[in-house]
């Protein structure tokens, strides 16, 4: 027996699928949102929010469903490390919605997360994040990956991000951030004391860092200061989405 999803009328074509009867189709689009004006969208279907470089594409599409007596847009994505971004925007907003602070019938928040001061080592905290682990997520590949953010700080970050649904500081880290916290303190008077000092320009689009050093007794107490060259500023934040 012939299906009847199949008895459509439906055509084939690169990254889409059209009926031309209805004039209708189903396609994949890039991330361009200069491209998308124009469209009467009756379903949206956005994965990894988190990736989208900025929200213009977001705003295109979802605003081009008014038309539609019964539109949707279902928007899938794990944690970011961007707090300035959509993503973390329509988070905080779907929390909101979740604790009942914000009333809102049409968004419906599915939320499935660790939080950041779970222990992120135990199978618990996995089981927060994850209903399916055990399924058709197994427990011994979340195993291997744990141990290895344990071992490698650089992706401890990512660990909690794309398997925790933790939101991030930042991308990656070479030194956690709690360990980063712990070289805080209160400077002596310096004055008088013997200074080192090491400079790196910025030549091309990294961060110029000059660090004074005073070895005081047994201990080494850094002052350092960091800048962004004027010419880069632009560049670096629209690259790191940082806002002005």
């Amino acid at each position: 027996m012939v299906s009847g999803y199949v008895n459509v009328g439906a055509g084939h074509l690169h990254q889409a699928v059209v009926i031309p009867s209805t004039a209708s189709s189903y396609k994949v689009l890039s991330s361009d949102a200069y491209t998308k004006h124009g469209f009467s969208a009756h379903g949206i279907a956005i994965d990894e929010v988190h990736a989208l470089p900025n929200r213009e594409l977001w705003d295109v599409l979802t605003t081009s469903t008014g038309a539609r007596r019964q539109p949707l847009t279902v928007a899938i994505t794990t944690a970011g490390y961007d707090r300035h971004s959509l993503c973390y925007e329509l988070y905080g907003y779907a929390v909101k919605v979740q604790d009942g602070i914000i009333k809102d019938e049409a968004f419906l928040p599915v939320i499935y997360e660790a939080k950041a001061e779970d222990d992120w080592t135990s199978p618990a905290t996995w089981y927060k994040a994850h209903p399916s682990l055990g399924v058709s997520v197994k427990e011994d590949y979340f195993a291997a990956e744990c141990a290895k953010a344990q071992q490698l700080p650089d992706y401890e970050n990512t660990f909690k991000r794309l398997l925790l649904n933790i939101w991030a500081e930042q991308n990656t880290r070479w030194l956690p951030m709690e360990t980063w916290d712990q070289c805080s303190e209160e400077l002596p008077d310096l004055t008088g004391h013997i200074c080192y000092a090491g400079l790196d320009l910025a030549t091309t689009t990294d961060i110029a860092a000059f660090v004074l050093a005073f070895p005081i007794e047994n201990t080494v107490h850094l002052l350092p200061f960091f800048f962004v060259p004027q010419e880069g500023i632009k560049w670096r934040s629209e690259r790191d989405r940082v806002l002005g």
